[in-house]
C-alpha cells in the first residue's frame, strides 16, 4: 500500500511510519531470562502500533491553547522571535471543539481512507476526536480535531509533536452476518487444528515470571500469512 502526500511548505518534515514506543525499562525486563508479560510480547499490540503513519505538527513555532470560560479558548503562536497570529492553523470552529490544520494533503487508492486516531505519544491524546478522511478524492489538507481544554487548562503543540495516528482503512459497504452451518464447522476444524499445533510446538511456549504460559505460535503464523500475502499481491 502506498500513501502519497504533499505539503503546503517544502520544509515540512515527512510523515513517518508508526513505530511502537518501548521504553528502556521494558527493554531491560524483556531481556531477562524469565521476563514478565509485557505489551511488546503481544503481536496484536505491536501491529496496532506499527500500522499507519504519524502525522506531525510541522510548523516551526509552538501553538498554545488555553481553555477559557463559557466554552471559549485562547490561542497563541510563538517562537524565538515572538508571537504570531493563529490564522487558520488552529481554529475553534464550534463551541467546545477546535481544529489543527496539518498542512498535509494525502492521496490513497479508492476506497481507502485515513482514520485519524489519538497518537499514543501525544500529550493531548485524551482531547483528540477521531475522524475518517476519504483521501482517495479529498484534495485539501487534513485537519485534526480536538476537544477544547477545560477552563484554565493549557496544552501545547510543539514543532515535531505527533498530531495523530492515521490508519488506512477500507471505506466500502459493510455487512455483518452470522456464519452458516458449514462455516461453523470450518471454524471449529481450524480452531482444533490450531490448538493441537499450539500444544505440540513446545519450542514456542514460554512462561512469564508471573507463572503465565504463552505461545509464540500466533507470531509465527502471522509472519507466514504476511509472506504469502506479499507473494500473491505482486
Amino acid at each position: 500500500m502506498i500513501i502519497k502526500y504533499t505539503s503546503t511548505e517544502p520544509w515540512f518534515p515527512a510523515p513517518s511510519r508508526m513505530r511502537p514506543t518501548i521504553n528502556g525499562v521494558d527493554r531491560k525486563l524483556a531481556a531477562l531470562a524469565r521476563p514478565p508479560a509485557l505489551p511488546m510480547h503481544c503481536r496484536p499490540w505491536l501491529e496496532a502500533n506499527s500500522t499507519g503513519i504519524t502525522v506531525p505538527f510541522p510548523y516551526s513555532f509552538t501553538a498554545t491553547v488555553t481553555g477559557g470560560p463559557s466554552g471559549e479558548m485562547t490561542v497563541e503562536m510563538s517562537d524565538r522571535v515572538g508571537s504570531k497570529p493563529p490564522g487558520d492553523i488552529v481554529h475553534q470552529f464550534a463551541p467546545g471543539y477546535f481544529g489543527v490544520l496539518t498542512g498535509y494533503t494525502f492521496a490513497t487508492e479508492a476506497p481507502i481512507g485515513l482514520y485519524a486516531l489519538g497518537h499514543p505519544d501525544s500529550s493531548v491524546k485524551e482531547l483528540h476526536v477521531s475522524g475518517l478522511l476519504e483521501t482517495w478524492w479529498y484534495p485539501r489538507p487534513m485537519f485534526v480535531v480536538f476537544r477544547r481544554p477545560d477552563e484554565g487548562q493549557v496544552i501545547h503543540f510543539r514543532s515535531g509533536d505527533p498530531l495523530c495516528h492515521a490508519v488506512p482503512v477500507v471505506c466500502g459497504g459493510l455487512d455483518i452476518r452470522q456464519v452458516d452451518e458449514q462455516e461453523e464447522v470450518d471454524f471449529s476444524v481450524a480452531k482444533q487444528k490450531y490448538e493441537e499445533e499450539r500444544r505440540a510446538r513446545v519450542d514456542l511456549t514460554w512462561t512469564s515470571v508471573e507463572g503465565e504460559s504463552f505461545s509464540r505460535l500466533y507470531k509465527e503464523k502471522s509472519r507466514q500469512s504476511r509472506r504469502e500475502f506479499r507473494r500473491t499481491d505482486r
